[in-house]
């Protein structure tokens, strides 16, 4: 696998959905993909003829409102990470690469993480049932994210991370 995420390819790609598909199916949880918008339609669209049937694309629907509906969101570092804290969701961060460490929200105890592939489905199931552990994740959010738009609430955040390190 590439460490660099944003120069993935096909077969990295497909092996990921695989793994969440596979990882969502195992903990009976039914599975939305949203494609990142620079890589189109087409890829997830030949990958979902073969995915499970607890798997459909949710390429047109708007990424806020997909937010508020669904239990937890899966990524890499993104946007959609600090929109999925900031909103707050459970996260749960694929940090399979040391070297990824753009937007280390699980090392800030603010998500949940996933080193492994074969880690996802344990720790899927603990961002949906582990209510203590949940509470302690948004409280650290409050914690490091004030009230207030989204913008100022990252500068804010990057801020105190970068200068308490």
């Amino acid at each position: 696998g590439s460490a660099n995420l944003w120069t993935r390819d096909t077969k990295e790609i497909r092996f990921d959905l695989d793994n969440i598909a596979a990882a969502a199916g195992q903990i009976g949880c039914s599975l939305l993909v949203r494609p990142h918008p620079s890589q189109g339609r087409s890829l997830h669209e030949a990958w979902l003829k073969t995915a499970p049937p607890h798997v459909a694309l949710a390429a047109d629907v708007p990424l806020y409102p997909l937010l508020r509906s669904v239990d937890a969101v899966v990524t890499y570092a993104s946007t959609v990470s600090l929109e999925t804290v900031l909103m707050q969701r459970p996260l749960v961060q694929l940090r399979y690469f040391p070297e990824d460490n753009c937007v280390p929200l699980a090392e800030w105890q603010m998500a949940w993480q996933v080193t492994r592939p074969e880690h996802l489905a344990r720790v899927l199931r603990e961002a949906l049932t582990d209510d203590a552990d949940w509470q302690r994740i948004l409280e650290r959010s409050r914690q490091l994210m004030p009230d207030g738009r989204a913008a100022p609430k990252v500068a804010d955040l990057v801020e105190k991370l970068a200068f308490s390190a």
